[in-house]
């Protein structure tokens, strides 16, 4: 069993967060992941969501999480609504 201090660094990320240089070839892994994932639908594509959020005057909210060595380990895209 994995202890805590030898489990690796997870954390999640807002994208608008990440460095501006870093955040494209992010974004890029991101729409490569989405794209290779067999349960990925439409609205998990960052530019399809931000189109629609954009088309119904919202916005959208995308998180990332990393490893310790900037493995992307998950994604979370968010529709937001308010």
């Amino acid at each position: 069993m994995m202890s805590t201090a030898d489990a690796p660094s997870r954390r999640w990320i807002p994208l608008d967060k990440i460095d501006p240089a870093r955040r494209p070839p992010m974004l890029q892994r991101v729409r490569d992941w989405v794209a290779a994932h067999p349960s990925a639908t439409l609205d998990h594509d960052p530019d399809y969501l931000e189109l629609k959020a954009s088309r119904a005057g919202r916005s959208t909210a995308l998180f990332v999480m990393l490893g310790s060595d900037d493995e992307l380990l998950g994604y979370a895209p968010f529709f937001v609504h308010g």
